[in-house]
């Protein structure tokens, strides 16, 4: 039964378009030596990649996806799928594969210069001189530009960063890792639940939206060719305040006619035209609307200098509109919260209690017998299932692909009806409940108390930097109780806190999260934001069924605040609701 499994496999990941060549996994442990550590060139989320030598004497770069990463099966499927249909000169060249069991592996070209974030930023002794830089920026561009037009399918690399851009012996640069590639139609629209990427690259409309296009790509190009030129990475909290976020930084010497200060030190001699012509279009390619950007092919354009660079305009608005000096840290500005809280607070009791037992009890693995019998799944997400068991109140089973346990959350008595219901589903429609106008305000009410005892009153404190409407889930009263904490950070204020990679769900990141890393409470305060919203429209953050100025919740009510016709966001099925509460 296994074995037919895993043949299934193969034939699934083979059935997806050109067949590459495929190697055994015998043929390619001996190519590594066994997989010997001195071999081992670097990981990433897909596993560790080996050098080796064929016995044909093809020097080859082996990624080997890591057992039970279901994720990593995932990018294997696309990375094949995207790479076998593509040939350029400034992509990465796929030799091969193996399929053999659980053992899947790509085999690639060895590219003796290995990432560009390794030479750029100091971690190799090679020095990069302008006119290589140069050549490196206009040959990833044109890697770029036949993904997007002349490749078929057209793709979207979604991951394009400076350790994505592998250099070989001539330093000629080869985009590289397909995995989280999207094969795409230009008369679709393209929406994303969840961002796959890497901060700092990633452009706002994809970000903060999950709307992807080519464009997407543009921007992170954009990005690349500023840390190229200025051989530093796109955030450094080691730098003076105003240096920290690289694009930031480009953009005010721009302003002040003095871009060339951003390039690098170390480089003695370079061309002046040709610098201010990449950072010009650095500068378009990273414009907040993706209308505004440039296609790829018009960004080999002007860096080749055939066409003359249009004129870069204003500062994005996603530059402009951050601000991370938090005045409500100062001690009067926290003094005017609190008692406009408590008035606020004061006018509503709570009808419920939001506070939980703190201390969970641990309960032994159930017999396998057993554990066949939960079946009574109320929700999944993207690493566990919740559901009933026949003597449990509830519990949350890990799936397999992760980690092979089962833990359980409660015991007693199946009840009749679901104790917890995620508020997600009532206001979709997928439950039949009907939330009258107290109880939506004490569902906002309840959720901002818990959040607010997260932020200011526990110890250590928290930021959840997950909070959406699926994570709230509501007792058999309507009282929400946050739930999912397994994104949660512990923090401190007197910390920068920066990261490599968003957690959290297209729609409810705040921008600031999304686009730079910089994780504060006032993250979960945007979500908040959202998903109240979410609760007043009774509709999700984000519809593609519905009118184009309606599709995004966020813009929609702005919209209607403009006009001054807030009240039209309120859910069309509620027949009573109290007009100054809802406007507040």
């Amino acid at each position: 039964m296994r074995t037919k499994r895993h043949n299934d496999d193969a034939e699934v990941l083979l059935g997806i378009g050109p067949k590459p060549k495929t190697f055994s996994y015998a043929e390619l442990r001996s190519a590594t030596k066994d997989f010997d550590p001195p071999n081992k060139l670097g990981e990433g989320g897909f596993g560790p990649v080996y050098k080796g030598t064929l016995s044909d004497g093809r020097v080859i770069a082996v990624k080997q996806l890591s057992l039970g990463s279901h994720q990593g099966k995932k990018q294997f499927v696309n990375e094949i799928a995207a790479i076998t249909s593509v040939q350029h000169r400034n992509l990465v060249k796929l030799h091969g594969c193996c399929i053999e069991g659980t053992r899947l592996l790509l085999v690639y070209e060895y590219l003796e210069n290995k990432s560009l974030d390794q030479v750029l930023f100091g971690r190799r002794g090679l020095h990069l001189n302008w006119p290589t830089r140069f050549n490196i920026c206009l040959g990833t561009a044109r890697g770029l530009a036949y993904l997007h037009e002349d490749s078929r399918p057209k793709i979207v690399h979604r991951d394009v960063k400076a350790s994505n851009i592998l250099l070989d012996a001539e330093l000629c640069p080869k985009i590289s890792d397909f995995g989280l590639a999207k094969l795409y139609d230009d008369r679709k629209t393209h929406i994303s639940t969840r961002v796959a990427g890497t901060i700092g690259y990633l452009a706002p409309e994809y970000a903060m939206r999950g709307h992807l296009t080519e464009k997407a790509d543009v921007f992170s190009f954009g990005v690349v060719a500023l840390e190229i030129i200025s051989g530093r990475a796109n955030s450094d909290t080691s730098l003076d305040r105003e240096k920290i976020y690289l694009l930031e930084w480009a953009w005010n010497l721009h302003e002040v006619n003095q871009s060339l200060e951003l390039i690098d030190s170390k480089l003695s001699e370079y061309n002046e035209i040709e610098a201010l012509r990449v950072i010009k279009v650095a500068l378009l390619c990273t414009q907040a609307s993706p209308m505004l950007r440039p296609t790829m092919s018009r960004v080999v354009n002007m860096l080749a200098g055939d066409i003359e660079v249009a004129t870069v305009t204003s500062k994005p608005s996603y530059l402009t509109d951050w601000n991370y000096k938090d005045i409500t840290n100062s001690l009067l500005n926290e003094e005017t919260v609190t008692s406009s809280s408590t008035r606020s607070y004061s006018r509503k009791k709570s009808q419920c209690d939001s506070a939980t037992d703190l201390s969970p009890g641990v309960y032994p693995l159930l017999s396998p017998e057993n554990a066949t019998r939960f079946n009574d799944i109320i929700a999944e997400g993207s690493s566990c299932k919740f559901g009933f068991g026949p003597d449990i109140f509830s519990y949350m089973r890990i799936n397999r692909d992760n980690d092979d346990a089962e833990v359980l959350l409660g015991r007693g008595p199946k009840p009749k009806t679901f104790r917890y219901a995620a508020l997600s589903y009532v206001y979709a429609g997928r439950r039949e409940s009907h939330l009258d106008w107290p109880t939506l305000l004490n569902i906002c009410l309840g959720t901002a108390r818990g959040l607010a005892y997260l932020h200011e009153d526990s110890r250590p404190k928290i930021r959840h930097p997950n909070v959406k409407a699926s994570n709230i889930l509501l007792d058999a009263k309507l009282c929400p109780k946050i739930s999912d904490f397994g994104l949660a950070k512990l923090y401190d204020n007197t910390k920068t806190h920066i990261n490599a990679r968003v957690a959290g769900t297209v729609g409810y990141v705040a921008p600031e999260y999304a686009m730079r890393g910089h994780l504060t409470k006032k993250a979960d305060v945007f979500s908040f934001g959202v998903i109240a919203l979410e609760i007043m429209s009774g509709r999700a953050n984000s519809d593609t069924s519905l009118d184009r100025g309606k599709i995004y919740l966020l813009e929609w009510a702005w919209s209607l605040h403009e006009s001054n016709r807030s009240l039209g966001v309120i859910y069309p099925n509620l027949a009573e609701f109290n007009e100054i509460e809802a406007l507040e």
